[in-house]
């Protein structure tokens, strides 16, 4: 008999997510298993350690844990396929751990496991929903929930941008009184440093030795050469190596002994030069499921203090230009004869 009890007892799968490495796992599970524990022990259920979904990074706005590399995205694949037995209940800690996307999108993929027999039990509330119970009532609460996650990361999103508004006017003083304060948590530039002022401010200051080694490069790719035009990044590399210049420390993609080609082209397109802070929003593509690194409006000016004069960096921005076309399959003799 009780051989026949325990082969009745049904599959227990916990699922965690987190959207940022400051919630980690350890803090979602514990908080998770204080909710659930009474009632998984009033029904004498136990969590099958050897079957538990985590979403470690994935955002629930951007539906990433239901993509192809969601830990949640495979669960509902193998319950689809029927390799997930109907009666698994699936632990969750809250709604908004499961989805905040599109209500009419959490709904559809919260309904896919009730109606293919999987039992959901929603920790935070001590409700658990199936095929049997999911009546008009459990609709309507269960909607609700989906609807205050949605709300509640929308609301974040606004905050957001009032966070870079508000940026934004702070950093425009900047250019009046010539001082620039660490507005936001970010790391400096290479050639600036943080100093923090009686006033107990942190403010960005430039490094004398470092701007110099930036006007140097800039000096170079503008006017180096013996006819004036500027130089190429690999023979800019070149003459810092021969002059002794070293790349800055704490560079992760300059642990060689010199500059290389890339880092230096970076320098010249840095934006950051002339004293802008673009920042910059991670989305999930809905077509590709993977996370696009896009700017998030216009780059707020006057952020850092500017090293280098925009007449000189559009200078030496048109001259690369310049220098790929030339180098180009594409570019033939009456081409390259319109360039010297």
């Amino acid at each position: 008999m009780e051989k026949t009890l325990k082969e009745e007892k049904p599959l227990v799968i916990s699922y965690l997510r987190w959207s940022s490495g400051t919630q980690r796992l350890g803090d979602s599970e514990r908080r998770q298993m204080k909710l659930a524990s009474k009632w998984l022990e009033k029904n004498g259920y136990e969590i099958n350690e050897d079957y538990v979904l985590r979403d470690d990074g994935k955002s629930a706005f951007y539906s990433e844990n239901f993509s192809e590399n969601g830990a949640l995205g495979k669960f509902c694949n193998e319950v689809k396929s029927g390799k997930i037995p109907r009666g698994t209940i699936l632990v969750v800690e809250d709604f908004s751990r499961f989805s905040r996307a599109k209500v009419r999108h959490a709904q559809q993929r919260f309904l896919e496991l009730i109606n293919n027999g999987i039992r959901v039990y929603i920790a935070k509330d001590d409700t658990e929903y199936n095929e049997d119970n999911y009546d008009m009532v459990n609709m309507f609460v269960s909607l609700s929930k989906m609807t205050a996650a949605r709300e509640e990361s929308e609301r974040k999103s606004h905050h957001l941008k009032e966070f870079w508004s508000g940026a934004r006017e702070k950093a425009a003083h900047n250019a009046r009184s010539g001082e620039f304060p660490v507005i936001l948590p970010s790391n400096s530039p290479y050639w600036l440093r943080k100093v923090k002022k009686q006033d107990g401010v942190k403010y960005f200051e430039p490094i004398p030795e470092r701007v110099e080694i930036v006007k140097r490069i800039f000096d170079l790719a503008d006017t180096g050469g013996d006819d004036g035009l500027g130089l190429g990044s690999t023979i800019i590399v070149r003459i810092l190596e021969s002059e002794g210049v070293k790349p800055f420390k704490g560079e992760k993609r300059n642990t060689a002994r010199s500059f290389n080609d890339s880092y230096v082209l970076r320098l010249l397109k840095d934006q950051r030069l002339l004293g802008f802070l673009q920042p910059f929003i991670n989305p999930v593509d809905e077509t590709t499921g993977k996370r696009v690194r896009t700017p998030l409006g216009d780059p707020i000016p006057n952020y850092f203090p500017q090293i280098i004069s925009q007449e000189q960096f559009d200078r030496v921005a048109l001259k690369i230009e310049q220098r790929k076309l030339y180098q180009s399959p594409l570019c033939q003799d009456s081409c390259r004869l319109s360039f010297s």
